[in-house]
């Protein structure tokens, strides 16, 4: 996971549990994927989203360039973005453009140096956080917070660029 759900989940880690900081965090989750998802005998992310109670939301692309695909509830439809969303986000390697196929059906925004998230990642039971309400096991893969924070600055140096 990255984005604006990861504060909310570093929380729940043994290391960062003491602080009384007030939580910082938005309500996406920014899900991070290689790019090529093999589908060998798995079904596709797309269909487990839409059995786990998700629909897709298509954001305009850009002269009849696809845009952004987000998954959200099914109770707040598909005509709007809702304020709680999934996106997919996959490495950008050479001059590859802003969205990629890693598996059918499923579009990913590419972006530059979110392969470091990968780099000794944490892991938190996602059933230990209360507001995203996860029913079932689930470990959550958390990029460590310093290469969090330095992805977020060399993206951030690279789009000035």
């Amino acid at each position: 996971m990255a984005g604006g759900m990861v504060p909310l989940f570093y929380r729940h880690h043994p290391f960062m549990q003491s602080t009384d900081l007030p939580p910082v965090y938005t309500k996406e989750a920014d899900l991070v994927v290689r790019p090529r998802i093999s589908s060998d005998d798995r079904r596709q992310v797309t269909d487990l989203l839409e059995d786990a109670g998700f629909v897709l939301f298509e954001a305009p692309g850009y002269r009849a360039q696809p845009g952004t695909q987000y998954f959200q509830d099914q109770a707040d439809g598909a005509k709007r973005l809702a304020s709680s969303y999934i996106e997919f986000l996959a490495p950008l390697r050479g001059k590859q453009k802003e969205f990629i196929h890693p598996q059918s059906g499923l579009r990913s925004q590419a972006l530059r140096y979110v392969d470091l998230l990968d780099h000794e990642p944490l892991e938190v039971d996602a059933q230990s956080v209360e507001s995203p309400g996860i029913d079932e096991p689930c470990a959550i893969r958390l990029p460590h917070p310093a290469t969090f924070i330095l992805q977020k600055l060399l993206a951030r140096k690279a789009g000035r660029s």
